[in-house]
């Protein structure tokens, strides 16, 4: 009598059932991973925001108690800003004076170029990881003459790129050529505005489109020029002081440069395009929902034109007089 071995292995149907289940049980756990992800990058988003927060409480505290200005940009007339490098942001300031380390990307690729510091300027994606880049946000400059038509737009989840220098140290002629001069990339936007001739005749100094705000946009004469001297700055910058409600005021957030009347500019980049971060006056961050954001989109449409247009989104506060 021959005996016989049993075999032991898979029949192709039992393969495939196995195969089956192992695709079923992954995409099942798919949407718990990206959620997961999407906790773990709102909770670093919210980790800058605090670090930035932090930061900006040490620029107050040596200034007078003056909030950081949104942006300097230079200016020949005292009305529009010219733009482009040598303008300052509120993050160029803070990495150029020491309260934010490590940011600017010539830390990451270098002084190489010419003039010296120019591939750091040139460069298409932003390098690193600085407290100035929320994970959730897209690595692409963004296009400062657009304006996004919805808090989804992937346009506000870009970065708005300046270099430090007015505030270059030590303090020279005005050049692009200055490759110590900090360049930095800000994944978040700031509550200013940065007019221009379309909103206000006055431009930088009008009281009527800057002092609503936290933050503001001042203008610095290069050369002396329309009464000005040289090095001359005009604009008002606000205190602390001036915050009624600190723990309810918006200063940095989710977005695109700043809202400039726009509300579309904040990015609800976080829990699938329903919340966007938000750093207040009193150095808390926290979610905030898109339903509980303003609308509009322009100067003559905005909820942000005053505070009889927020009484329908009272929190969180964008305006002093709020």
């Amino acid at each position: 009598m021959s005996s016989h071995k049993r075999q032991t292995g898979f029949t192709l149907v039992e393969l495939l059932v196995v195969i089956g289940i192992i695709a079923l049980l992954i995409s099942m756990l798919l949407p718990a991973l990206n959620a997961a992800r999407e906790q773990a990058n709102a909770a670093k988003c919210l980790s800058n925001l605090k670090q930035i927060g932090m930061a900006m409480a040490a620029y107050a505290a040596d200034h007078k108690g003056y909030v950081v200005p949104g942006s300097i940009q230079w200016t020949t007339n005292g009305i529009g800003g010219n733009g482009g490098r040598g303008d300052e942001s509120w993050g160029t300031m803070l990495v150029q004076w020491g309260y934010v380390k490590s940011a600017s990307q010539i830390d990451f690729v270098g002084k190489g170029g010419t003039p010296p510091g120019e591939d750091a300027w040139t460069s298409e994606g932003s390098a690193g990881e600085t407290v100035f880049r929320c994970p959730s946000s897209i690595n692409r400059g963004g296009n400062t003459g657009y304006s996004p038509t919805t808090k989804t737009d992937g346009n506000s989840s870009m970065f708005w790129r300046r270099q430090s220098i007015l505030y270059y140290s030590p303090r020279g002629a005005v050049t692009a050529a200055q490759p110590e001069a900090a360049i930095v990339d800000l994944f978040y936007a700031g509550n200013f505005v940065q007019p221009t001739a379309a909103m206000t005749a006055q431009g930088l100094s009008d009281p009527t489109f800057q002092n609503p705000w936290p933050m503001r946009t001042l203008g610095h004469f290069r050369t002396a020029a329309a009464g000005r001297g040289a090095g001359e700055i005009v604009g008002t910058m606000s205190k602390y002081t001036q915050i009624r409600k600190a723990g309810e005021m918006a200063m940095i957030y989710d977005g695109f440069r700043s809202h400039n009347f726009n509300p579309n500019n904040v990015s609800a980049r976080h829990a699938r395009g329903k919340q966007a971060n938000f750093l207040f006056a009193d150095g808390h961050a926290a979610p905030v929902l898109k339903s509980d954001l303003p609308n509009g989109m322009t100067i003559t449409d905005s909820d942000l034109r005053g505070p009889q247009y927020l009484i329908n989104t009272p929190f969180p506060k964008w305006r002093l007089d709020q």
